[in-house]
């Protein structure tokens, strides 16, 4: 009896037996658990990507709409209504633009009133004085050896960057520094803000009318653009480009450029309104319903203001790539190439603006939408030109920038994604001068 062996197994063997599936039978819970959340997860980001095409299409639809309506008015009577909220305040319904075409007010309820502006001969003499520059205009090509317009010593340039639209830009400025515009009532109105157009080399406008949202085609929808362009004297512009490319084709474009005074901007854009929402601090609450999105109302139409435009081209530096096999040790040669295109381009498109006496810009980060340069390369050339100079080969001296304090103010328009790399590519430029200056003067 004492030396039978127990059938019996020990408690701890027990245990040990009923332990072990109940483990595995956890995990695979645990998978099956993270399986359904990725699944959950991958069907969440599909559905908000759905939403977010939907909203896209809304949107583009409604610039398609509004840029037609534009078309209409600029290339027809030049005529729209303004609406304003009735005011007991005769300060508030006071129409500011006097010399800017002619208005009058009309009823239109109780609460609102219209304002009927007509701008055909504001768009009518700026279409006679629109200009076009060649590729090879020597006054544009010999920007570097020009002499500034403004002597020395001059007031410090005050350069700003605002995620704001280039219109939107403008409009600040034009509300901000009334010295900076002329009102005339026998006169073309002048304005001394320029706001550079990142142009279509095939049509004015680009896509505008299929409510496209690059830089050009935001200022068509908004403004009299498309009306200067399709002047006489900015056809040699586009035949210019259709020419170079069909000789060229690489997507460098040439330099050519056109310059509209004068153009008219009427609507409001959705830009400005969403400026103005308010930062709601701490954390959001999590859920599957994407943000609304906050626009303004079919690009409400404004009291009018004026600003000239320059009209350049890119550098398609997509198609460049697109049409060439880069092996990688050739990328810094071709990138190098479109660097030097794109400065040349610039360094004119500032010398447009000084030598047609216009003392604010608004520039942008030029060619970073579908022409795909590089938002930083860009920032530096905008540095190079405008405060801190060429890089100096070692133990030479830095050659100050040309465009140094020429004009009283720069705004960099950068909305979307591209502002934060833009911005801080700019100021690291202009840091790294900074550096070099108190190394070279012996400063610690």
């Amino acid at each position: 009896m004492g030396n039978r062996k127990s059938n019996r197994a020990s408690p701890g063997m027990r245990r040990q037996r009923s332990v072990t599936p109940v483990r595995a039978h956890k995990k695979s819970e645990h998978r099956d658990s993270q399986k359904r959340h990725m699944k959950k997860q991958q069907q969440m980001q599909i559905r908000r990507r759905k939403q977010s095409a939907e909203v896209m299409k809304k949107k583009r639809e409604g610039w398609a709409q509004v840029a037609l309506e534009t078309q209409r008015i600029v290339l027809g009577d030049g005529k729209y209504v303004e609406e304003r909220n009735v005011s007991s305040d005769p300060h508030e319904m006071t129409v500011t633009a006097q010399g800017l075409g002619s208005h009058t007010l009309m009823p239109l309820n109780f609460k609102r009133l219209g304002v009927v502006h007509d701008i055909s001969m504001q768009i009518e003499l700026s279409k006679q004085q629109t200009v076009s520059y060649p590729h090879y205009s020597e006054k544009l090509a010999t920007w570097a050896a020009s002499i500034p317009s403004i002597p020395d010593p001059r007031p410090s340039t005050v350069i700003e960057f605002t995620k704001l639209s280039a219109l939107a830009a403008a409009r600040r400025l034009h509300a901000t520094y009334p010295h900076l515009h002329e009102q005339s009532t026998s006169a073309l109105d002048k304005t001394k803000i320029g706001v550079m157009s990142f142009a279509s080399p095939k049509r004015p406008g680009g896509g505008y009318l299929h409510g496209g949202d690059e830089q050009e085609e935001v200022i068509a929808r908004s403004s009299s653009l498309v009306a200067a362009l399709g002047s006489p004297q900015a056809a040699t512009f586009y035949q210019t480009h259709r020419q170079y490319k069909n000789e060229d084709g690489s997507g460098l474009h040439d330099h050519s450029m056109v310059y509209s005074p004068g153009i008219v901007v009427f609507r409001k854009e959705d830009e400005e309104l969403e400026e103005e929402q308010p930062v709601t601090r701490g954390r959001r609450k999590r859920n599957d319903t994407p943000a609304p999105v906050v626009t303004d109302p079919s690009g409400a139409f404004i009291e009018p203001f004026l600003v000239n435009v320059v009209s350049a081209v890119p550098v398609n530096a997509a198609a460049v790539r697109q049409k060439h096999v880069i092996p990688p040790e050739d990328a810094q040669f071709f990138a190098d190439g479109i660097r030097h295109a794109m400065k040349e381009r610039m360094a004119r498109v500032l010398r447009c603006f000084e030598d047609n006496g216009d003392r604010a810009l608004v520039l942008g980060a030029f060619g970073c939408g579908s022409s795909e340069n590089d938002p930083e390369v860009i920032a530096d050339i905008w540095a190079e030109l405008l405060v801190t100079g060429d890089r100096a080969a070692e133990g030479k001296e830095n050659k100050p920038a040309r465009f140094k304090d020429v004009f009283e103010r720069v705004v960099f328009a950068v909305p979307g994604k591209w502002h934060a790399p833009f911005k801080r590519a700019f100021e690291m430029r202009v840091f790294e001068q900074e550096v070099t200056d108190g190394t070279s003067s012996g400063d610690p």
